[in-house]
C-alpha cells in the first residue's frame, strides 16, 4: 500500500547526522499476516531474537491485545514503555529493556533507554544471545 502523506505524515529517511536524505513512498503502518509464533519462529531461524516491544501500552502491544504472554512464545526479553506502570506479574522471569517508544526524531535520544546491567560486557548474556 502506497503512503498518502496528507493522511499519514512523510516517512523520511534520515542519515547518520540526522539530515533528510528521501522519504518512503510504501505506508509502514499495516500489520503483517503472522501469528506471533511464526514471528518469532522466523527470528530464531535467523539466529536473531523476539523481543516484544512496548508491551504495557493499551494499544497495539501483546498484552494490550491478547492480555498476556503466551507460555510457549520462549522469549526471554521484553521491552517496556518507561512512562507507563506495568504488573510485575507480567514481567516475572524475563529481562526488560525500558525504552521510550520514540516516533520523532528527537524523542529517540531520551535517556530512559536502559537494559539495567552491572557491565556492558555482559549485555550477550542477557540478551541471552
Amino acid at each position: 500500500m502506497v503512503n498518502n502523506p496528507i493522511i499519514f505524515g512523510e516517512q523520511n529517511i534520515y542519515n547518520e547526522l540526522d539530515e533528510k536524505t528521501g522519504s518512503l513512498g510504501k505506508l509502514l503502518l499495516n500489520a503483517v499476516s503472522l501469528s506471533i509464533g511464526e514471528v518469532h519462529s522466523m527470528a530464531v531461524s535467523h539466529n536473531g531474537i523476539m523481543v516484544p516491544a512496548h508491551i504495557n501500552k493499551k494499544s497495539n502491544s501483546i498484552l494490550g491485545v491478547l492480555g498476556f504472554i503466551p507460555k510457549n512464545l520462549c522469549i526471554d526479553l521484553v521491552e517496556i514503555y518507561d512512562k507507563t506502570a506495568i504488573d510485575e506479574k507480567y514481567v516475572e522471569g524475563l529481562r526488560i529493556l525500558r525504552n521510550s517508544d520514540a516516533h520523532q526524531l528527537v524523542d529517540i535520544s531520551e535517556a530512559k533507554n536502559f537494559f539495567e546491567l552491572d557491565d556492558i560486557e555482559n549485555i550477550y548474556d542477557y540478551m541471552n544471545i
